[in-house]
């Protein structure tokens, strides 16, 4: 009788069995839980890291872009250097890094809806003298942020009607640059970061242009009102 009770002693009882296990089983769905929730909070970080990191290179474009525009002498064709409207404006700017060759591009930044959101894209092409429309067929185009609500563009200069410096919606057939350029995005629904209120001031460098040589010279840039 002794050596028996000393081996049930020895052991468990099917009932602590079952109620350890039935704790195992607790712990390993609240580990997992935890992973899965740990997981999912890592994605969504992610996501909005990389949002913001898009949103910066997004309006860091923008700004060298603008600030870098060009005021452009077209008198044999007439056509504006810089066209802007509430969704979409148009301006003459060098690429980055190629400013010094004296390379000028035609960008046009605009916003499209696309199902239920908008983008901002991005397209430009090589600028010659020839007039608007010009810089060969070969055009590049790329998207600078996606699934927005809304895209507003606003600039600042003289108002036509009263003569004042105002915000307006529209600079369009003038042959100056705005004084200021304003970039305003609505995100989409939250959790969706805010755009902070972008505002650039065009340095207005003057390209003018010039009869066309025998080498080839086709223009030459005058930048605050140099010769």
């Amino acid at each position: 009788m002794d050596g028996s009770r000393r081996t049930r002693s020895n052991g468990f009882s099917l009932v602590e069995l079952l109620v350890a296990m039935a704790l195992l089983a607790v712990i390993l769905v609240l580990v997992f839980d935890g992973l899965h929730t740990g997981t999912r909070v890592w994605e969504r970080i992610d996501r909005r890291v990389d949002a913001a990191e898009q949103m910066r290179t997004a309006q860091r474009f923008i700004r060298q872009r603008l600030e870098e525009a060009r005021s452009v002498d077209h008198r044999p064709t007439g056509a504006a250097s810089f066209s802007g409207e509430a969704q979409a404006m148009t301006f003459i700017a060098p690429l980055p890094g190629r400013s010094q060759a004296g390379g000028l591009y035609r960008f046009r930044i605009y916003a499209e809806r696309f199902d239920d959101a908008t983008r901002l894209l991005v397209e430009y092409r090589a600028y010659t003298d020839e007039g608007p429309g010009n810089g060969g067929d070969h055009l590049e185009r790329f998207a600078l942020q996606d699934d927005m609500a809304g895209v507003a563009f606003s600039y600042f200069g003289d108002d036509r009607a009263t003569g004042r410096p105002a915000w307006q919606s529209q600079w369009t057939e003038r042959d100056e640059l705005p004084r200021l350029v304003r970039l305003r995005i609505r995100p989409q629904a939250p959790p969706a970061r805010a755009w902070p209120e972008l505002v650039v001031a065009p340095r207005g460098g003057v390209y003018r242009t010039v009869p066309r040589t025998d080498t080839g010279q086709a223009s030459e840039r005058d930048r605050g009102g140099e010769t």
